[in-house]
């Protein structure tokens, strides 16, 4: 594969959620946090997408995917204080249809907040508000930014119906085709899931003509099957765990990648294998993917892998990106911060440094290990982590005491 093919499969198909983003104020600390806390990864990350506008504190800097505690616990507050159902339907219905409309990531975020605040009105207040939210959006959305942000908020809602999502996804593939991308970006910060919609996605993500909606839909696949184990429903994970462990399997070079990194949003145990296989792989890119794909797994067998990775590997990419997945679980925390301390210290190249030390720092916000790894960081690393380190530590000072200290917004290395 030229080089420059090369480059288009690592801009199309690595993680969005992200999103990444994703994902930063209301949504940042938004769309990724609902993404990370309901599936604890982004909405594996896709490099360039949503796991959301949460990259925008990562390394210099995205939807789904992206971050990890905020957007849930920064939306909805007491009930008494969410604005009437009428001022949400009139203001989403005003901006999802105007098909020219811009958003600003202030904009962006404050759109995704009203729409899930509309969702989680409390039932004994306005118990049709969701679906009168649902109609509004069904009618107006005009398939821009405006429909990917309230889609991210509606489907995050804790009122939101998948049965709902399903529906919308079957008739914009009917009536409004271009909406469908934006759609199943929302999917990936959803809230709830059912087999109905993850079938529907497994369609999209084998059947539909653009290649886009296809990764998305992956993605959003693997996201639905955390999703699903995190609710208990058995039937749903295990149902998806064995389509993407059969995909993998006779995945093609070119579709490879994009089954990886679904397969970590999955945390697929039927998956394992082949990403390990994928983690000692050759290709640089395929071995990034690989081990990336191990964020999810909690044992000490990953992450000891990903420690390799990390100190190890030839490639500076592929460094950079293992020391973001180090950030996505917490398990064996000394472990995971002593290589990550490694790294910001040791390694030659800034953007692997810097992923490091950002993984360090969210991980310090639960961890003593992590917290003592920042500290020793302070005045004994190159310049560069020094000074990340010392603003984070100004940051969060006061607001917090050791080991909870503020952490980064999770996102993907180089805000992508």
């Amino acid at each position: 594969m030229v080089d420059s093919e090369r480059d288009e499969q690592e801009r199309v198909s690595l993680p969005k959620r992200a999103w990444l983003a994703v994902a930063v104020a209301a949504f940042g600390i938004g769309a990724f946090a609902v993404a990370w806390n309901r599936q604890q990864q982004h909405r594996a990350p896709r490099e360039e997408l949503p796991i959301s506008s949460a990259q925008a504190l990562d390394a210099g800097s995205p939807t789904a995917e992206q971050q990890p505690d905020g957007q849930a616990n920064a939306t909805v507050s007491d009930p008494k204080d969410q604005p009437p159902c009428d001022e949400v339907v009139r203001e989403i219905t005003a901006q999802v249809s105007d098909p020219h409309r811009e958003l600003s990531k202030d904009e962006q975020n404050e759109l995704f907040t009203l729409s899930l605040r509309g969702v989680a009105m409390a039932p004994w207040r306005e118990p049709n508000c969701p679906k009168r939210l649902r109609v509004v959006f069904e009618r107006e959305m005009t398939c821009g930014i405006t429909t990917q942000k309230v889609a991210e908020g509606l489907f995050a809602g804790d009122l939101w119906d998948p049965e709902w999502t399903a529906d919308l996804l079957e008739k914009a593939e009917k009536i409004k085709p271009a909406c469908v991308e934006p759609l199943i970006v929302g999917t990936q910060v959803a809230h709830t899931t059912n087999l109905r919609l993850s079938r529907v996605l497994e369609k999209f993500a084998k059947k539909h003509p653009s290649g886009d909606v296809r990764m998305m839909a992956w993605l959003g696949l693997g996201s639905h099957e955390d999703l699903a184990r995190k609710a208990g429903l058995k039937t749903v994970e295990a149902s998806i765990d064995a389509v993407l462990a059969r995909e993998l399997t006779v995945a093609t070079e070119r579709h490879r990648i994009d089954l990886l990194e679904a397969a970590g949003n999955a945390v697929c145990t039927g998956c394992r294998l082949k990403i390990l296989e994928a983690s000692r792989d050759a290709d640089a890119y395929v071995r990034r993917a690989g081990m990336g794909a191990l964020r999810g797994f909690a044992d000490e067998d990953a992450v000891k892998l990903m420690c390799q990775g990390v100190a190890h590997d030839r490639e500076g990419k592929v460094r950079e990106h293992v020391a973001w997945a180090l950030r996505w679980t917490s398990t064996h925390p000394k472990v995971r911060a002593t290589c990550l301390a490694d790294a910001a210290r040791d390694d030659t190249e800034p953007p692997v440094r810097m992923s490091a030390t950002f993984s360090l720092t969210y991980l310090s916000e639960d961890s003593e290990d992590a917290f003592a790894e920042v500290l020793s960081l302070r005045d004994d690393a190159p310049d560069d982590v020094e000074q990340a380190v010392r603003e984070h530590l100004q940051a969060s000072s006061g607001a917090r005491s050791s080991p909870k200290v503020l952490g980064v917004v999770r996102g993907t290395p180089e805000g992508k």
